[in-house]
């Protein structure tokens, strides 16, 4: 891939001009201010669109390119040959967003192309961050860091999938993004972007004269050392929380996985004492229903059985009598009557006996004996008419009764055999079947009730073997609700001291009479603001680096280390004629071998620093672009360099020029590279 010109129409202090880039290593030198950066970063726009997201003139590119007219567009056109095709990038910008357009031709067809999006990511197969990282050489940042857009082009060369997550790194990294921004307004980022909001609201009241400035400027740096005294103690604290509270979390779970094994144990028991009741049969519940019906039917049939024979043993005797036994006598009108007279009578001749009336006594008794007889007579003709006809229904009867009986017979005996057979699979032996019944019932449900309960503990007892925290040592054996309470009383101790630190302050402004203060106050706000920037970056660092070790795997890393440190090495040798080695991590860290000991590079001067990153640089390119070579943008990297070490990069340049095309920028005539 190369660049074959570029027309800027306007773009920070360049305006109509143009230029046409040769094969290799392209050379520009000019004095500071003639807009070397402003170029480098007009071919990198073309590519990737404004950068607006910050609030400084510095870092916003649309807010620091943009024309003073405010109502003329600003850009330009950008000609590259990519993939063996050339291309025509038309980008133009305005005031906002929505104002921006882009075009993508064919040079040679000059067909547009209606997909834009992504164009630099598409083209380099990298984000803008990644490019940044690789073609891109900054004078104001060396800093090259693994970021999701470069694993992305590792994946492309090793081929390397299902990577493995770390989770311990991932754990620190989420805790550390907790303390960069939490709920509410907790956390460094929203404290920053509270004191910055402190700091521009005594700006505004920065006009009153001071008196007295000394004495409260005296006081106020000590509130301040209290302060940071408290918020370094509010950190530790609320560390020392958030591992007590995973550690009590953990508790929990042991506790809980605990009284869960215990169940188990014991649900685990009653199947098994259960199936010895049963010999590991099941018993379905239509099973069960139905052997309830037979033993009810059972009992049923012996109850019909003794009635029938208490009636066919009544029947048998009462034909062995020839007569129907009667419970007692039929009373007929005339009996009745003749009963009634008998009593009178009886109760008259009573009477005379008492009266001494003997005649009335005699002819009485006499009348009542006649009544009886009569009755007598009636009684015993009755029952001779009824016996013949009796006789031949108590037969009929008796033999309904005996047939009965035999039926009862037959089905307590199949209920007999059928309940003996079913019972005595388990061994269960006897007429106890009520009895039987409900043993065989209960073990049945005690067994099922005892396989759910196994089955939705098993569940929940895998799921909690699955974390590995229960496994583990505890990190912490502080109490949660004691460091709590310290937490609050130290909050409470620094919004106080805070408050007085504000107060003060307000004091030492209300009292200023010099006009330095605001100068004072604005680079105040200038710091708090480049700090919180640096949060809200390495915050989005951590974010991407999350991402970028939940996809990445260790033999991906493992896989692109080693051409990258023998890619390092082998421009390092350029440099330092083969006197310096050095080594490269999964994170891109190098570290130098000296005498047999690894160093940091931190251990290093500066000019060594920027050899190390120029080096890296060229080696993360020529292992991520494995393909067709990108061009590199060098913008006046060279600075930091002795002389000995500038000639030999400047050589390092000329060799590179064979591989790569270079837009290397320089404002000192001793580094330009001829």
């Amino acid at each position: 891939m190369k660049l074959v010109s570029c027309k800027v129409l306007s773009f920070g202090t360049l305006k109509n001009f143009e230029y046409d880039f040769n094969e290799g290593l392209n050379t520009i030198k000019e004095d500071n201010g003639w807009g070397k950066s402003t170029f480098a970063t007009f071919i990198k726009v073309m590519f990737y669109g404004i950068n607006d997201g910050k609030r400084s003139v510095a870092e916003n590119e649309r807010i620091k390119y943009r024309p003073w007219n405010q109502t003329e567009r600003f850009g330009g056109s950008l000609v590259f040959e990519w993939a063996g095709k050339r291309y025509r990038i038309e980008r133009f910008f305005g005031n906002k967003a929505s104002e921006d357009a882009v075009h993508l031709f064919d040079e040679q067809t000059g067909r547009e192309f209606s997909r834009t999006e992504d164009l630099g990511k598409r083209v380099f197969g990298v984000d803008e961050e990644g490019f940044l990282s690789t073609a891109y050489f900054s004078q104001k940042d060396f800093e090259i860091k693994s970021n999701t857009s470069i694993t992305a082009k590792y994946n492309e060369v090793c081929e390397i999938q299902d990577s493995e997550l770390f989770d311990k790194a991932v754990e620190k990294l989420e805790n550390r993004a907790k303390e960069f921004k939490s709920r509410g307004d907790k956390g460094l980022i929203p404290e920053i972007k509270h004191e910055i909001f402190l700091v521009g609201d005594r700006i505004e009241q920065a006009n009153h004269a001071q008196e007295n400035a000394d004495r409260l400027k005296s006081e106020a740096e000590a509130l301040e050392r209290e302060v940071a005294e408290l918020k370094a103690r509010d950190a530790a604290l609320r560390e020392r929380a958030a591992k007590a509270g995973r550690a009590e979390a953990v508790s929990l779970k042991k506790e809980r996985y605990r009284k869960l094994s215990e169940e188990l144990e014991r649900y685990t028991l009653e199947i098994e004492n259960a199936d010895k009741i049963l010999r590991g049969k099941n018993i379905l519940k239509d099973t069960v229903a139905s052997l309830k019906e037979c033993i009810d039917g059972l009992q049923e049939v012996k109850s019909k059985k003794v009635t029938a024979a208490e009636d066919v043993a009544r029947l048998e005797s009462a034909s062995a009598n020839k007569a129907v036994p009667e419970k007692r006598k039929e009373l007929t009108p005339l009996r009745i009557f003749l009963f009634a007279i008998t009593a009178v009578l009886l109760c008259v001749g009573i009477a005379g006996l008492v009266f001494d009336y003997n005649v009335v006594a005699a002819i009485a008794f006499a009348f009542a004996l006649a009544a009886g007889t009569a009755v007598a007579i009636i009684s015993v003709r009755t029952g001779k008419k009824k016996t013949s006809a009796e006789n031949s229904a108590v037969a009929a009867m008796l033999e309904e009764k005996r047939g009965a009986l035999r039926r009862y017979t037959e089905d307590e005996e199949k209920y007999t055999v059928n309940l003996g057979a079913f019972f005595g699979q388990f061994g269960l032996v006897g007429d106890n079947y009520r009895e039987f019944f409900e043993r065989v019932r209960e073990a049945s449900e005690r067994r099922e009730s005892a396989r759910r309960a196994v089955s939705e503990l098993t569940v929940e007892i895998d799921l909690l073997e699955k974390d590995s925290d229960i496994f583990a040592a505890s990190e912490s054996t502080d109490d949660i609700k004691s460091i709590n309470a310290e937490l609050s009383t130290v909050g409470e101790w620094y919004r106080s001291k805070a408050e007085l630190l504000a107060r003060k302050k307000a004091a030492v402004r209300e009292y200023e009479k010099e006009a330095d203060e605001i100068p004072e106050l604005e680079n105040r706000r200038r710091s708090l603001a480049e700090k919180a920037e640096e949060y809200a970056k390495e915050y989005e660092i951590i974010n991407l680096t999350l991402t970028y070790l939940k996809k990445a795997d260790e033999n991906l890393k493992i896989k692109y280390r080693r051409p990258l440190t023998e890619s390092l090495n082998k421009y390092l040798s350029y440099i330092t004629d083969g006197n310096i080695r050095a080594d490269i991590d999964i994170d891109l860290k190098v570290t130098v071998n000296e005498e047999g000991v690894s160093r940091e590079t931190d251990f290093f001067s500066k000019g060594y620093r920027n050899l190390f990153d120029i080096c890296k640089r060229f080696a993360l390119a020529d292992v991520i672009f494995t393909g067709e070579k990108p061009f590199m943008i060098l913008d006046d990297p060279f600075g930091n360099l002795d002389d000995k070490k500038l000639s030999s990069s400047l050589e390092l340049l000329k060799k590179l020029q064979n591989d790569y095309q270079i837009l290397y920028l320089v404002c000192h005539e001793s580094r330009r590279a001829l």
